[in-house]
Formats: structure tokens, sequence, C-alpha cells
């Protein structure tokens, strides 16, 4: 399953631990409301009734490393 470079960030983020939604604006402004849905509908994401984000385990399985990450965007 491909992520977009938006979305593996997010992954990345989440992969530390749960986030807030203005958490994740903050960090990744307003692009994340839209990559974040997208995760959430690929069942990467869980958002729990309290407003947090997490991984579920097939956003673990998805989520990029950092290497790749760095390797993608230098070349």
């Amino acid at each position: 399953m491909l992520v977009t470079n938006v979305e593996g960030r997010i992954l990345l983020a989440l992969r530390a631990g749960p986030m807030d939604y203005l958490a994740l604006v903050e960090r990744f402004n307003f692009q994340s409301y839209v990559a974040v849905k997208k995760l959430i509908d690929k069942g990467m994401v869980k958002r729990f009734a309290e407003g947090e984000y997490c991984l579920t385990p097939l956003g673990r399985e998805h989520c990029p490393t950092r290497r790749a990450e760095e390797r993608a965007r230098h070349g």
C-alpha cells in the first residue's frame, strides 16, 4: 500500500506515540487534515474519542524508516 510523503511523515510522528489534532496541525500545517483522513480510510491510523490519533498495527507495518525517508528526500 502506497503512502504519500506527508502521510509517511505523519506515520513517523505517530510511531513515537499518540498525537492530538492540534499537534498534527502545528507540525504538518493544514495538509495534515486530508492526509490523516486518508490514513484513517486506509486503516493505518485510528482516532480515539478523546481526539488523539495513533497508529494501528497496519500503520506501524507501513511506517517508513527515517533512513528511507532521508534517501527519498536526497536521492
